[in-house]
């Protein structure tokens, strides 16, 4: 009987999943911070939603890539299904990424939403576009308008003040 391994895209869709479900679990320990309107939504609401929709997205992932596992094995040798320099690319991009959410969340009070979110969209996007996709100019502008947009939907929309940061102030 053949022993099963899992390839780099499961696992690093496992360890997604875990940093997911880690994610949502520290929003419990957010401040609480009221919106004026009366809405029943705080500031760790969104976060929250992230959380959830990247143990989701973690999830259908797993699920996909030990298909494909599955029909790879019908079809090529132990070779060719384990490129090392794959594997090792979406690990650095995960522990990447983790990075840059554990930056974001430390600078978010000290440098506020509107820069840090930005600058966190920017790098995210920089991190999974490969070189020829790489236009910095439209990143950076996308990077802007998101941040601008998302700020203005919590500021307006939802009646919640984000953090400012001490350095605007």
């Amino acid at each position: 009987m053949k022993k099963s391994k899992l390839d780099g895209e499961t696992l690093l869709s496992i360890f997604l999943f875990l940093l997911g479900a880690a994610f949502f679990s520290l929003t419990f320990t957010f401040k609480e911070y009221e919106g004026f309107g009366g809405y029943n939504v705080s500031a760790k609401r969104m976060p929250q939603i992230l959380g959830i929709a990247m143990c989701i997205c973690a999830g259908v992932n797993i699920q996909f890539s030990l298909i494909r596992a599955r029909e790879r094995s019908k079809t090529t040798t132990e070779e060719k299904r384990h490129d090392p320099a794959a594997i090792r690319g979406d690990i650095i991009r995960g522990v990447l990424t983790f990075g840059l959410m554990t930056l974001y969340i430390v600078l978010l009070e000290i440098v506020g939403f509107l820069i840090m979110s930005a600058i966190y969209i920017f790098f995210q996007i920089l991190l999974f576009s490969t070189k020829k996709q790489r236009n910095y100019i439209v990143i950076a502008i996308t990077a802007i308008v998101s941040s601008a947009a998302i700020y203005y939907l919590f500021l307006y929309g939802l009646k919640m003040i984000l953090p400012v940061g001490h350095i605007l102030v």
